[in-house]
């Protein structure tokens, strides 16, 4: 049987499996075997059938096929938003490294407040995608009685990101805290002894950059006190904290922003008050988005290495996909982070990662 289609360059011939198969003579399972590259069909056969399908232009029936091996070669990926620029960078890694193993990704937005992260589950689910990463926002991870039922009824999942209440799920995140006390320890050591860390909201558990931040001044023995400024989720918020900072007789002389994007906003916001950058004040962030190698200073920042995180939720899917996972058990990877020097911080040269 033979379908035909027309489209702006004229009509197409377009051909099925049993077209093929009448054509050359053979039954409907031998052209099968043969467009799977199965070895039970003669080299012969085989050429005729190759050569027919691409005369007429075969296409293979992605739905047949996956009802046949129960698979869709789709994933999905729930994340919040798009806005703030980490994510569309992970989304990125994400989607590319998937095409690689022949995945198209079905991406779901949970919401900024993450109000949609169930029903996003819901849907990749209904859609029968082979696997689903969930990237855990600022709320942590709200859907997790959701995500928990369909990995316990097969569904492969795994975080991306680290939330409470994650222990029961394969999972890929950073050490967090750790990468904030190694920056932390890099500007001590370049002389600072005035350092805030400017955040949105933070929590003070052990894995927090706000915790390793803390952990790092106190360790040196500097004031924690007066260090940490939390709560700045607006422009306007940051600008004021800004100004008032600035104002003060003893200034900070480091400033360590708990993301690349409101480091990005410092900056600007510096620029405009007049103040050199580093020499009057350093600027450090976090995350080594795209963004920081652009802004002016160039930005020092810690590295959560996004590509190794996106590819090793990939690893952990396609495990438990493939069934090669050797117990049922959750798997964590923890990626370390590492520093990246550049000129926002006054450092003339490159630290090691084990710093």
């Amino acid at each position: 049987m033979m379908l035909l289609h027309t489209c702006a360059k004229g009509i197409v011939a377009m051909i099925t499996i049993e077209g093929i198969a009448k054509i050359v003579g053979v039954s409907h399972s031998t052209v099968s075997r043969a467009l799977s590259g199965s070895s039970l069909v003669n080299e012969t056969t085989r050429g005729r059938i190759l050569q027919v399908a691409e005369q007429y232009g075969y296409k293979p029936n992605r739905i047949a096929q996956s009802l046949a091996r129960k698979s869709t070669m789709t994933l999905g990926l729930v994340v919040p938003e798009v806005l703030n620029p980490y994510y569309p960078e992970l989304i990125d890694h994400f989607v590319r490294q998937a095409k690689e193993a022949s995945y198209t990704t079905v991406l779901s937005l949970s919401g900024v407040n993450q109000e949609d992260e169930e029903k996003c589950l819901e849907h990749l689910y209904g859609q029968r995608v082979d696997g689903i990463a969930i990237v855990a926002g600022v709320h942590g991870l709200l859907a997790r009685e959701a995500a928990l039922r369909l990995w316990r009824n097969g569904t492969p999942i795994v975080v991306l990101g680290w939330a409470e209440g994650i222990d029961e799920l394969d999972a890929v995140y950073g050490e967090d805290a750790k990468g904030a006390a190694m920056m932390t320890r890099h500007l001590i050591g370049l002389g600072h002894r005035r350092i805030v860390m400017v955040a949105p909201d933070c929590d003070f558990v052990p894995r927090d950059r706000c915790y390793g931040f803390n952990a790092a001044l106190a360790a040196a023995g500097l004031d924690t006190e007066n260090a940490l400024i939390s709560g700045v989720n607006t422009i306007d918020k940051l600008n004021r904290v800004l100004d008032k900072l600035l104002d003060q007789r003893e200034r900070p002389t480091a400033l360590f922003a708990y993301q690349d994007i409101l480091a990005a906003h410092i900056l600007q916001h510096l620029h405009e008050r007049g103040v050199a950058m580093p020499q009057d004040l350093a600027v450090v962030g976090f995350d080594n988005l795209g963004l920081s190698s652009y802004v002016v200073p160039s930005l020092t920042t810690v590295d959560q290495r996004l590509q190794e995180r996106t590819r090793g939720a990939l690893r952990l899917l396609f495990r438990r996909i493939g069934q090669q996972s050797a117990s049922n058990d959750p798997e964590h990877v923890v990626i370390r982070p590492e520093i990246v020097v550049r000129q926002s911080c006054g450092a003339s040269n490159r630290i090691s990662p084990s710093y």
